[in-house]
């Protein structure tokens, strides 16, 4: 693990820093969507009904700042670790901008552990469009932040290879935003920036830094990607603390199809995410009965219930209170 880690700090060292002028200040955060991807309706997250599984990976803790010095020809790629053969069935990404409207390209691949892994395989990419912009369009100084999650039709996998020898396998994944629709011109869209990545358990396998790829025949084109990456810029980061040089996303596990009895999509479902709430993950919440710090949903977190953020940090006789509500629980028929 030394080794490894001093191979790391050397290697986030020998990656020149942008400058600061590539960070801007986020406003706020001005609210949480769901994009549906069959019609593109956005609506608030509090208000589905249908539900995201659990979150399996997740690099979110906001430093308050976003890079806003991505030129129009450039993609981003930032890369982590997870379980092998992991299933993805929903994604949430976050960006800040002062523009009226967004639309973003979010694409993914594996075998891929940074600093221009060569190859990496291509598993896929989704495009947003008409996401939301600025909410005081009369002060354009001000950059508003959006938080934003999709459920997929059809999961996708993360079957890659473990380049670093961790035990996890290795996938990457880039924002794109496209400069031809951001209103009016001028206006600026990117990535919302990570802080500690201490903060983020479920953040595994992230370095302080990320690459810029480049498509010197670029055309403005909605959707655009370079599935190939072919153009290598260099690899960057932010000079350190307090702005970690990772990029905002969430990995949801496949949701469950069915309200089940008590009405909560098998939310406690958290051992084998079977979409049925059983013994296994009674015992995962007992096993962990106790934590006072650190807790998380997969630990046993799951009270006060909430359909996407559930958990206060703790777990106790409430969390367990609130298995045994949704004990018995079977979310795969109506």
């Amino acid at each position: 693990m030394r080794s490894f880690l001093i191979v790391a700090a050397i290697c986030v060292i020998a990656a020149p820093a942008f400058a600061g002028s590539d960070l801007l200040p986020v406003k706020g955060i001005a609210g949480a969507r769901m994009y549906d991807m069959a019609t593109g309706e956005q609506t608030p997250m509090s208000g589905q009904t249908r539900d995201l599984g659990p979150l399996i990976w997740a690099t979110e803790t906001s430093t308050g700042y976003f890079w806003g010095g991505q030129a129009s020809t450039e993609i981003a790629l930032d890369w982590g670790d997870i379980a092998a053969g992991a299933a993805v069935g929903g994604i949430g990404w976050s960006y800040a901008t002062n523009s009226d409207s967004v639309d973003a390209l979010v694409g993914f691949y594996q075998s891929d552990n940074g600093f221009n892994t060569q190859p990496k395989d291509y598993i896929v990419a989704f495009n947003f469009t008409g996401l939301n912009g600025t909410v005081t369009p009369n002060n354009r100084l001000l950059f508003w932040g959006w938080l934003y999650a999709a459920e997929l039709f059809t999961p996708f996998v993360i079957n890659g290879a473990d380049l670093d020898a961790d035990g996890l396998g290795d996938f990457s994944y880039t924002y794109w935003f496209d400069p031809a629709a951001l209103t009016p011109v001028g206006t600026i869209v990117g990535p919302r920036m990570v802080g500690d990545p201490n903060l983020d358990p479920l953040a595994t396998g992230i370095e302080d830094v990320f690459d810029v790829y480049n498509d010197p025949n670029y055309i403005p084109a909605p959707g655009y990607i370079d599935p190939n990456l072919t153009h290598y810029v260099g690899t960057f980061w932010f000079g350190g603390p307090p702005v970690y040089a990772q990029f905002f996303m969430e990995l949801y596990a496949p949701g469950c199809p069915n309200a089940g009895d008590s009405g909560k999509y098998c939310e406690a479902d958290i051992a084998n995410f079977n979409c049925m709430v059983d013994l296994a993950d009674l015992a995962r919440l007992l096993g962990n009965y106790g934590c006072t710090a650190g807790c998380t949903k997969l630990m046993g977190d799951i009270f006060p219930y909430d359909p996407f953020f559930p958990g206060d940090g703790v777990i106790n006789l409430q969390d367990l209170s609130e298995m045994l509500t949704q004990y018995g629980d079977d979310c795969n028929w109506p």
